[in-house]
């Protein structure tokens, strides 16, 4: 508040302007989250505030681009330094995840550069891979784009990379996704985990790791760029439709037990109880904001204790002679169990490294979900023209900015785009030269045609 109130005065008498920099920075943050109000609350005159053209050189000193740039890699690194990050937050996990774009080709001209935006670019390697596949070479429009966050343990968050894709495969993921760990590793930050949703692609990625089946291995494979660490692969679902949650947890089971007191005949109810029990307890631990910093502690027997009942539950209906149309019919889907299993069996290990790596400090149940892959996803689009419509790849990289420099660097459990913003611009702590007023810029949109 000093700060400003001094850049306030220095502005009254002074013809030139210099904006302290917690200014801009601040200025930036509300900018980044709604122009509109940021321009509404310059035009008050309550206060001097930087023009939104100047705000925008601020934001624009990092380009954001298919694939992994060092620039960004830069820039995490410095914010991590600035946040005072420990050495334990420099160590976690990718999560990946996709959402839909709009299908859209876009000719962005900067000065004497010029590029087509929106078709599907994915490394040269994994473009590689596609040609000798089809047999041709082919350019198709991007329908959905895969980002890819790193999470550090201590709750630090950032998005290090995305990609337009139609649908990304698993051997392009494998490509990407062991590219940026050792992009990271380069830069200081260690990768023991890979977070990701149940898709069929992603299970596929799992699988690639792997001789037999992942479960075997309990989901740890080698880590192709340090052989000194494994790497775990953890399936995570998003958890912010409630409805998933408000059916599994204590109080449907307490709902439960309180209508098979009613009945003549509640004893019909006790295996559906039984798995209330145990989903409840999963609920209640993975939602819990407290860390796990002792490899004795008693929510880790929780899980194990849950994760034994439904291996015993897999086991028993695998005695039932019946067919294999029927027994389906007992059981959760195999997918679905497979994923309560590296749910549990990743968390517990990945705290048992983590704990045994850094005395004292400890894991957020809480933090181990793709929820913060969705908040991003949201942002996206509540900056573009509402939660409802869908960006294109173009208005995604140049929103992207804005994304990360309007929100907290620190991941708060659920509540990942809560806290006050912490990442400085790119050009703080880097020295690069801030572009003037574009001369020469132009954006063409091309008539979409079905590929």
């Amino acid at each position: 508040m000093q700060d400003f109130l001094r850049s306030q005065h220095d502005i009254l008498n002074s013809s030139k302007i210099t904006w302290d920099k917690s200014v801009i920075k601040t200025c930036l943050s509300l900018w980044s989250r709604s122009v509109k109000c940021y321009e509404q609350l310059r035009d008050s005159n309550i206060f001097k505030l930087p023009s939104g053209r100047q705000l925008r050189r601020y934001k624009s000193s990092v380009e954001q681009k298919p694939g992994v740039s060092n620039d960004v890699l830069r820039w995490m690194r410095n914010t991590a330094i600035q946040v005072n990050v420990p050495p334990s937050g420099y160590h976690g996990g990718l999560l990946h995840d996709e959402a839909k774009i709009q299908e859209d080709l876009v000719l962005n001209v900067k000065g004497e550069r010029s590029e087509l935006v929106g078709s599907i670019d994915t490394g040269s390697e994994a473009e590689n891979l596609r040609i000798v596949k089809e047999n041709k070479v082919s350019r198709k429009l991007a329908t959905d784009v895969l980002q890819i966050t790193f999470l550090g343990y201590t709750g630090f968050r950032f998005p290090i990379a995305h990609y337009p894709t139609d649908g990304v495969k698993a051997s392009e993921l494998y490509i990407i996704i062991w590219d940026l760990i050792s992009q990271l590793q380069s830069w200081g930050f260690i990768v023991d985990f890979i977070m990701q949703d149940g898709g069929q692609q992603n299970r596929e990625f799992t699988k690639l790791h792997f001789t037999g089946e992942p479960r075997k291995n309990h989901f740890m494979c080698d880590s192709l760029v340090n052989p000194d660490r494994k790497v775990y692969h953890y399936s995570a679902e998003k958890m912010r439709n409630h409805l998933a949650e408000e059916v599994l947890n204590e109080d449907m089971l307490q709902l439960m037990k309180s209508y098979q007191n009613s009945l003549i005949n509640g004893d019909v109810l006790n295996s559906a109880i039984d798995l209330l029990q145990q989903t409840s307890k999963l609920i209640t631990v993975f939602r819990d904001p407290r860390p796990v910093t002792d490899i004795h502690d008693a929510r880790l027997n929780i899980l194990n204790n849950a994760l034994d009942w439904f291996n015993n539950w897999r086991n028993e209906i695998k005695q039932i002679k019946k067919t294999p149309k029927e027994l389906e019919w007992m059981l959760p889907s195999i997918k679905c169990l497979d994923d309560v299993e590296s749910m549990i069996v990743v968390f517990t290990r990945v705290c048992r490294i983590h704990i045994t790596e850094f005395k004292g400090r400890g894991v957020y149940p809480s933090r181990f979900n793709s929820d913060l892959a969705e908040n991003i996803f949201c942002q996206q689009r509540g900056l573009y023209k509402g939660n409802s419509t869908n960006p294109n790849y173009h208005v995604y990289c140049n929103t992207m900015n804005s994304v990360i420099l309007g929100q907290t660097t620190k991941s708060r459990a659920r509540k990942s785009n809560a806290g006050l913003p912490t990442t400085d611009p790119y050009s703080f702590h880097v020295n690069v030269p801030l572009s003037k007023k574009r001369k020469h810029y132009a954006e063409f949109r091309l008539i979409h045609v079905q590929s």
